[in-house]
């Protein structure tokens, strides 16, 4: 995969409205289904040409474009590929096939307190987890009241994250990847653990960064929230693209098929 394979294109940039273009996009991983038992049988297959084993695409052909300032909902049912999809974006995972362009900053939120050590307090953990996000510390500190209070956590900032609720991890970790507006926030299944208090509460901080031009993608099984909250949608379904447009018909045609 070449990452600037467009850009280098004879006219230079063909989507310079975009923050992210994908073009046959895909990712395939080997299932072994017997694992070598010591050091020397590892190595024997190494030698042999490598580890084999069953190829399986988690998706394939995947193209699409995410106009800047635009939320975009990535949908489809467990295991369709979504959220390998979105660490292929976020650039923590390498796409096996395609071409892949993201322009300006990211902030992710991919896993539930990724990222989050469970014997580190909750203030510990932001500065850690600012400092893998590329956050300055001089931000970090500036900011930090801030996160705290939009997490609603100031009585348990100083207790170890191993004793936080799913929702306070899932509070926190929001809290601190929208602390600093980036070009491109990803967001992957956690907006549904908090309750609809703080959901809303989300929602409303996007909408915020969308309007001040910052590029939102969710990949989430609430079909309902996604045609709320985006203008466009991508269907995946069992590692096909099956639609990509807008959220409402996007988001109708994924129903329609799943009450078939």
């Amino acid at each position: 995969m070449s990452v600037r394979a467009l850009i280098d294109l004879p006219g230079g940039d063909p989507e310079p409205w975009a923050a992210i273009t994908v073009r046959g996009l895909g990712k395939r991983f080997m299932l072994r289904h017997e694992r070598p038992t010591s050091l020397s049988q590892e190595l024997l297959a190494i030698f042999r040409g490598g580890v084999t084993g069953e190829p399986f695409w988690a998706f394939r052909d995947v193209t699409f474009s995410v106009p800047r300032g635009q939320a975009v909902g990535v949908i489809g049912r467990n295991g369709s590929g979504k959220s390998t999809l979105l660490k292929i974006l976020a650039g923590t995972m390498a796409p096996t096939t395609g071409t892949l362009i993201v322009r300006g900053s990211l902030s992710t939120l991919l896993q539930l307190g990724a990222g989050f050590h469970p014997e580190f307090t909750g203030r510990t953990n932001v500065f850690l987890s600012a400092a893998l996000l590329g956050i300055p510390d001089a931000t970090i500190r500036r900011e930090f009241d801030a996160i705290v209070a939009f997490a609603e956590l100031e009585q348990f900032i100083d207790v170890p994250i191993k004793y936080y609720s799913a929702g306070m991890m899932a509070r926190l970790g929001f809290a601190l990847s929208t602390a600093v507006q980036a070009d491109i926030l990803l967001i992957d299944e956690v907006l549904g653990v908090g309750d609809v208090a703080f959901q809303r509460k989300c929602e409303t901080r996007m909408r915020a960064m969308l309007a001040s031009g910052s590029t939102v993608v969710i990949v989430s099984h609430d079909a309902l929230a996604v045609r709320s909250l985006c203008e466009a949608a991508v269907w995946i379904d069992r590692g096909t693209m099956r639609a990509a447009g807008t959220a409402a018909e996007v988001v109708d045609a994924y129903l329609a098929a799943s009450a078939g």
